[in-house]
């Protein structure tokens, strides 16, 4: 049979204002459906689930509104292509879309206002070899860890620019003969970077995973991808540690497009390292709502305030270099008791401080000045009570006179 083909079968509404998709005399018979950027409007009309012979359809690059009819889930011998990308379709993803597992060169939905989640039904896509897109939309979630079966996918799985979040599936590395254009970027992904990657040995170009919340430090596991020429992107993320030297090794043979270390401010700082967020950062608890009551009745936990542990231990760290600078201390100054004859010595701390001579070992003027007055009393040694002699006082550099006593009651 000949394949029978629409190319602009549209009906022109009243005013010739827009152009929509006929919905009567449908030929059944119908191989492929072609309404690529022809100014369409209108819905897609789930009477086109009726053209259950389809190979082809792309209807991409109008303004369809509306969702996408679980019909479509009919178009089970589609295998050349399945696009609807750059409209303005809403609602979610059917999962009707499992049945379409002939599919081997293009299942694009990006572009359009698709909510909810990735369904886990694209892992029946196992024939799909190329271009896979649910970028630029308003998909959720994470990507399924389904995806690890559609094998035969060589290139180009795209989810960037939309509001996918959790962690990268490791069955990514599943996808062994996948070689180029992996999309990750401007999503809200919050994991490690799979180590599985590396088992994606054949990857040449194009791994960009930039402005995500990606964490960790980077597997030197990436350095299996040893035929990888350009463009790894993962800046702007969460990353920290050091760059593995096998990694590095791979920036030799990327010609353009390396893009790693920019926005990661944690980037060959330890991964144990955590600055505490400030107001308005990611993770800052208001004070205000700790211990809330509402919270605790309504049977939430709520944050522990952890303020006075922290004045415990400041205490403790005060007392500790208190008790250190005290033992300082004790240990420069000596005992009274123990240590005077050093202390007072000729060469004692308190002469060096002070500069004086000390009374166990007077100065030879002193000496003299106690033989002058011997010769002058006519006497020499110890004189009797009431004999007067000029002293050292440790408190006068003169000295001071001093009653040492000694000699007879009538001296």
């Amino acid at each position: 049979l000949c394949s029978l083909v629409v190319w602009s079968a549209a009906v022109l509404l009243p005013g010739g204002a827009a152009l929509t998709i006929p919905t009567d005399g449908l030929n059944p018979n119908m191989r492929r459906l072609t309404y690529y950027h022809d100014d369409m409007t209108g819905t897609l009309p789930s009477e086109l689930g009726e053209l259950n012979r389809l190979t082809y359809a792309n209807v991409g690059r109008n303004t369809f509104t509306g969702t996408i009819p679980t019909e479509l889930g009919h178009w089970t011998g589609i295998h050349q292509g399945f696009n609807l990308y750059a409209n303005e379709l809403t609602g979610a993803v059917p999962t009707q879309i499992g049945r379409l597992s002939l599919i081997s060169k293009i299942f694009d939905l990006s572009q359009n206002s698709l909510q909810g989640t990735i369904p886990t039904q694209i892992g029946r896509l196992t024939s799909l070899e190329e271009n896979l897109y649910f970028s630029d939309t308003e998909l959720t979630g994470p990507i399924p860890t389904q995806i690890g079966l559609c094998q035969s996918l060589t290139i180009d799985v795209d989810v960037s620019n939309a509001f996918l979040s959790g962690p990268l599936p490791t069955e990514l590395g599943s996808l062994t003969a996948f070689d180029s254009e992996l999309q990750l970027y401007v999503n809200g992904f919050s994991s490690t970077i799979p180590t599985e990657l590396g088992q994606l040995t054949a990857f040449k170009n194009d791994l960009n995973a930039y402005v995500n919340f990606l964490s960790g430090s980077i597997p030197t596991e990436l350095g299996k991808m040893t035929q990888f020429t350009s463009w790894l992107t993962l800046f702007s993320n969460k990353l920290c540690g050091t760059i593995p030297y096998q990694v590095s090794l791979l920036s030799s043979n990327v010609a353009h497009g390396w893009k790693v270390t920019t926005g990661n401010k944690k980037l060959g700082k330890p991964c144990g390292w955590v600055r505490k967020p400030k107001e308005g950062e990611d993770g800052w608890i208001d004070p205000s709502s700790i211990f809330n009551d509402d919270d605790v009745a309504g049977g939430k936990s709520g944050v522990m305030d952890n303020r006075g542990e922290n004045a415990l231990w400041a205490l403790f760290a005060m007392t500790g270099c208190f008790c250190l600078t005290c033992a300082w201390f004790l240990k420069k100054i000596c005992c009274f008791r123990e240590c005077r004859q050093d202390f007072f010595s000729s060469d004692g701390w308190l002469v060096r401080q002070l500069g004086i001579q000390s009374a166990f070992n007077p100065s030879p003027r002193h000496a003299n000045r106690r033989e002058h007055g011997a010769r002058r009393s006519g006497r020499s040694g110890h004189s009797g009570w009431g004999q007067r002699k000029r002293a050292w006082n440790p408190f006068s550099r003169k000295g001071a006179v001093i009653d040492l006593g000694g000699g007879d009651d009538d001296g």
